[in-house]
């Protein structure tokens, strides 16, 4: 076995830290631990014989055409259009093509697990915020995927802390896009990073108990702090191993003892974008250390 750091891809950024998470769903057989650094970053672990990391990530990033076919693209063939507002019966239809491909973007963003529909459609996770003129977030992902010019070589740069940015609203809730100190600037991101945080949506879905919606991860409202937490564990863990651990330490049973066992070593929480009054449809989660 052999280790590939990612020194761009450190814990005190929620999309890279989803963003690593998205390589291990892309590429199954890398494995990701945290260094001990004072700000832990990503270190992939592959077999010796392996392929550099951004090679197999840049050959395993879905394409546009790839994305064109998800069960949450607003435009499929033979289907109404699924819109920022999704109808039950929208829903019912893309459902139906997730099952029979095994697609997990329709769980990362909406249920149907709800007592009554709101006016607004069915709820979306809050890692799909709402984004002006109605854009979707798979219209958001597709414009980040589009920015992509070499996938290895781009792959390369932003895991090692060189990615170029460019203007856009990416997913729509990553605070390091909004350039401080400067209001209007128009926000800037590295589209690598976007895409592969996309692919890290697949493990956590959105939920709800025939009541409540509710998304994995997260206790209360994006916009309230702390509402969401993650960590850095120490173990080489997969995909599916990293699933297993999300939900061990989203239980209310998982005291700090436990956690020190199942190898985490560093937590962080959400810290919302404050918005500037009604007008201001801005979203982001911002991060800070859990003491």
């Amino acid at each position: 076995m052999r280790e590939e750091s990612a020194a761009g891809v450190t814990l005190d950024w929620l999309n890279a830290w989803l963003a690593a998470l998205g390589v291990t769903v892309l590429v199954p057989e890398v494995r990701l631990r945290w260094t001990g650094d004072v700000v832990p970053s990503a270190c992939f672990v592959l077999r010796a014989d392996s392929p550099p990391l951004p090679e197999l990530v840049g050959e395993a990033l879905p394409s546009v055409e790839h994305l064109r076919r998800l069960a949450i693209a607003r435009q499929r063939a033979d289907v109404k259009e699924l819109t920022r507002q999704v109808s039950l019966e929208v829903y019912v239809e893309r459902a139906r093509m997730a099952r029979q491909s095994k697609d997990t973007s329709l769980s990362s963003t909406l249920t149907d697990l709800v007592a009554e529909l709101p006016n607004d459609g069915l709820p979306h996770s809050p890692f799909d915020p709402p984004a002006p003129q109605g854009i979707t977030l798979w219209q958001r992902a597709v414009a980040c995927r589009k920015a992509i010019l070499d996938p290895a070589v781009d792959v390369d740069a932003s895991l090692s802390g060189r990615g170029r940015r460019i203007a856009s609203n990416g997913l729509g809730f990553d605070a390091r896009r909004l350039v401080a100190g400067v209001r209007k600037a128009s926000p800037q991101i590295d589209p690598v990073i976007e895409v592969l945080a996309f692919c890290g949506l697949a493990l956590f879905p959105i939920r709800g108990n025939g009541s409540k919606a509710s998304a994995r991860g997260w206790t209360g409202p994006g916009g309230r702090r702390g509402s969401f937490q993650w960590c850095a564990w120490a173990p080489p863990l997969d995909r599916w191993a990293i699933d297993a651990l999300l939900d061990m330490v989203g239980s209310p049973r998982t005291t700090a003892a436990v956690a020190r066992r199942l190898g985490i070593t560093e937590w962080y929480r959400t810290v919302p974008y404050q918005r500037r009054g009604g007008a201001d449809v801005t979203r982001a989660y911002g991060a800070e250390r859990v003491p």
